[in-house]
């Protein structure tokens, strides 16, 4: 196999990475039926790790105005 692979007779499979915004877009290439290969979703981490920490925050928010919800029920 690897003389074969050395004479370019044997090839590996194509990959083709989208990035994980764009994932509908991998996905309606999948159900072409015309992709030949593999596809792959890249994350980027940076930029997950900022949103989960806003997201973090916004929960922390929502929780507090809930938590007030609760006690001016209580009260009343």
């Amino acid at each position: 196999m690897l003389g074969w692979i050395e004479e370019g007779k044997l090839r590996p499979p194509t990959v083709t990475t989208y990035p994980f915004e764009k994932v509908a877009e991998a996905h309606k290439a999948i159900e072409s039926g015309t992709t030949i290969g593999k596809l792959i979703l890249t994350i980027d981490h940076e930029k997950l790790g900022k949103e989960e920490e806003r997201g973090k925050g916004k929960e922390k928010e929502e929780s507090n105005e809930e938590r007030k919800g609760l006690l001016s029920k209580k009260v009343k």
